[in-house]
């Protein structure tokens, strides 16, 4: 009788993904000089994002894909453009101008390297996988909520007032914005419009205005709630039928507004703090970080805003670089390195041999 002993090895990897704590920062350059503006809007889950580069009244809606700015134009005779949302596809809508014979302002449809017009006076905020653009048409200057698809506007109304926006539109077709009530003119609520009707979704004690400005696939919703008479603002969350206020997260916050929220649940926003001191801010499970603390140690940004995350944690926005300009970024997670545990475990078996 033979005995072999041998060791088995067992490797317990631990997962990074829920547990990222440190981000690289991009600067997404701009259109033009080196020190030109710009911001970002929007971000797909492939990380391509969309914003607005140049100076005021003269800036053009952008590209940043794959390391590169693309200028995505305006129409004959215009001279100003913003991006306000892009799919996976890579399909992006926004706004542009024009001048045919004079300057106007419709929402476009970008793919294929070509802008369309939408051809009605407006602007368009976001658009899905199933290509349903959203954002708010203005004949006679009214601004009024409306829906886009297979080449049709639908107009979702307002709740009971003059005014509707609509700023996100999720998978299912869901839009969130914020419309004037009837009640009292100019007095705005957030509403969510499902099942082909707009649903207000109130204000908290102490609030008599809220706004909606992104939705994710499950329905949870992002915004602020106002007091009208102060002006203080506070981002909201509004998930399972509750509206939460979220503002406390941080210490000496006077306003904040939530802008996007990803399929995880990780909202971003911007805000200001005693002072009138502007951060970005990310939330998640129940807490508000400052998006400075996501940073580099010693990256030499300040002042930073957060406007938009996708589903892979990516945070775009704008601030100030080390050079003193403006300009968009984009915060990438690096998960923690996976920690291998080694187990020795002794081992045998019988080993008959027969001569």
């Amino acid at each position: 009788m033979k005995r072999l002993a041998f060791l088995a090895l067992l490797a317990l990897a631990s997962a990074g993904s829920e547990a990222a704590t440190s981000y690289t920062i991009t600067d997404l350059g701009s259109l033009g000089s080196p020190s030109g503006y710009s911001s970002a809007s929007a971000i797909n889950d492939e990380g391509q994002v969309v914003g607005t580069s140049g100076p005021p009244g003269a800036g053009h809606a952008f590209l940043y894909s794959s390391g590169t700015m693309t200028d995505l134009g305006t129409f004959p005779g215009g001279v100003e453009s913003g991006a306000g949302g892009i799919n996976n596809l890579g399909q992006i809508v926004g706004s542009a101008s024009g001048k045919s014979p004079t300057l106007y302002y419709h929402p476009f449809f970008y793919t294929g390297g070509k802008l369309q017009d939408l051809g009605f006076d407006g602007a368009a905020t976001a658009i899905n996988d199933a290509g349903e653009i959203v954002g708010s048409a203005q004949p006679n200057r009214i601004a009024h909520a409306f829906v886009y698809s297979a080449g049709l506007k639908h107009d979702l109304g307002t709740l009971g007032g003059t005014y509707s926006i609509a700023d996100a539109i999720n998978a299912a077709g869901e839009v969130v914005g914020w419309a004037d009530i009837a009640a009292t003119p100019e007095i705005q609520h957030a509403f969510i419009y499902a099942g082909g009707t707009i649903h207000d979704l109130g204000t908290l004690p102490g609030f008599s205005v809220s706004h909606a400005f992104g939705i994710n696939k499950l329905g949870d919703v992002v915004g602020d709630l106002e007091d009208s008479a102060s002006g203080v603002g506070h981002a909201f969350v509004y998930e399972g039928g509750r509206m939460i206020d979220v503002n406390g997260g941080l210490l000496h916050v006077i306003n904040s507004t939530a802008t996007a929220i990803n399929d995880r649940g990780q909202a971003v926003g911007w805000g200001e703090y005693q002072g009138g001191i502007p951060f970005g801010f990310l939330y998640e499970g129940g807490g508000m970080t400052d998006v400075k603390n996501l940073l580099p140690p010693n990256s030499g940004w300040t002042f930073l805003s957060a406007t938009a995350i996708n589903n892979a944690g990516q945070i775009v926005g704008s601030g100030t670089n080390p050079s003193g300009a403006v300009h968009a970024y984009l915060l990438t997670p690096v998960p923690e390195p996976t920690f291998v545990l080694i187990w020795a475990a002794g081992m045998s078996f019988l080993y008959r041999h027969r001569s």
